[in-house]
């Protein structure tokens, strides 16, 4: 077997969260890539997209991508998996059913991205699932990183004054159409 095919699935998602907390999948790599591949596939992802957070599981060889990657000064947040997948997977699903979570429609993988989450968890592999459990759960995470009352309620009212913001500057740009003109649109 080569080194490639015996590598573990990594999966790296580039997601969209809009001012209406809807998530808009931008980017999704899945592949056999050993550590030094993966080492190298991070970075060029932030070239591209400018991630704001880059959040990696704490777990195994991970915390050494984290180490590096912070080394490196990327946006990484470590966290740790609280349930098991199937528990952690109702955040997605209920972005899904709520109609707050969007694929673009000419995503190189999206056949094979949408049937793995589909049929989760009786697919054969659940990286995107895990992926997009991480994803469209950081917003929780990172408001559950608090340390004290004190900090919670400071990010709090910032983020209240930040939505004041938001309305003051008046209708914002409608991210399907701008996803037709750009890249292709949304399924």
């Amino acid at each position: 077997m080569k080194r490639r095919e015996a590598a573990d699935y990594f999966c790296f998602e580039t997601w969209a969260i809009t001012p209406y907390k809807d998530g808009l999948l931008l980017d999704a790599l899945h592949d056999h890539l050993d550590f030094p591949e993966q080492q190298k596939q991070i970075p060029l992802k932030f070239q591209r997209f400018h991630h704001s957070v880059i959040a990696v599981e704490k777990a195994g060889y991970q915390l050494a991508m984290i180490q590096h990657l912070v080394s490196q000064g990327f946006p990484i947040k470590p966290f740790t998996v609280h349930a098991d997948k199937i528990v952690r997977s109702t955040t997605g699903s209920i972005f899904y059913s709520n109609g707050k979570a969007y694929h673009l429609k000419d995503l190189i993988n999206l056949q094979e991205l949408e049937k793995e989450l589909f049929t989760f968890p009786k697919a054969p592999h659940d990286d995107y699932a895990d992926c997009h459990d991480t994803t469209l759960s950081i917003e929780q995470i990172l408001v559950a990183e608090a340390i004290t009352a004190e900090q919670k309620l400071l990010a709090e009212e910032e983020a209240k004054e930040a939505e004041k913001e938001l309305f003051k500057k008046g209708p914002q740009i409608n991210p399907f159409e701008w996803a037709e003109t750009h890249e292709g649109g949304w399924e």
